[in-house]
């Protein structure tokens, strides 16, 4: 652990799966458990450079882009490819390819593509206009938070 922060086999330890969908309409939020995730994300903010958060921030982006296409059934995955995914490491499209098959990079793409979108728009550094969103969704091309769409 650096300085606060969790390492990953203490972050998967305490990992509890989503409950099925129709079991979330009678769970509560844990305010206070949220509180702490948001004053230790911000401590470790403080810590990091800005090209370091960047970083970190397009990792958790790209895991997060990668396992919404599982959880929506469009291909399979466990840890170790959305790790690989988030990582970018080297060849991780073919990865992607032999372990969830020919349409999963697509269909990542196009998630991450939308979390890109959604990112934008809540931020306002980024305004989206009606002619960029929808260069977004008319083809295969990847939203960029520097570029637009």
């Amino acid at each position: 652990m650096t300085a606060g922060i969790p390492s990953p086999p203490d972050l998967d330890a305490r990992y509890v799966p989503f409950p099925a969908f129709v079991e979330w309409r009678d769970l509560r939020v844990n305010v206070a458990l949220v509180d702490a995730a948001y004053a230790a994300f911000e401590a470790a903010k403080a810590e990091v450079t800005p090209e370091r958060l960047g970083a970190v921030l397009r990792w958790a982006t790209r895991a997060a882009a990668y396992d919404t296409g599982a959880i929506e059934g469009l291909y399979p995955t466990d840890r170790g490819v959305t790790f690989t995914v988030a990582a970018a490491t080297a060849a991780w499209e073919a990865v992607v390819e032999r372990e969830a098959g020919a349409g999963a990079r697509q269909h990542f793409e196009d998630q991450l593509a939308a979390y890109d979108l959604v990112l934008d728009a809540a931020t306002p550094s980024t305004p989206i206009t009606r002619r960029g969103s929808g260069r977004c969704t008319s083809g295969p091309r990847r939203a960029s938070r520097r570029t637009g769409c």
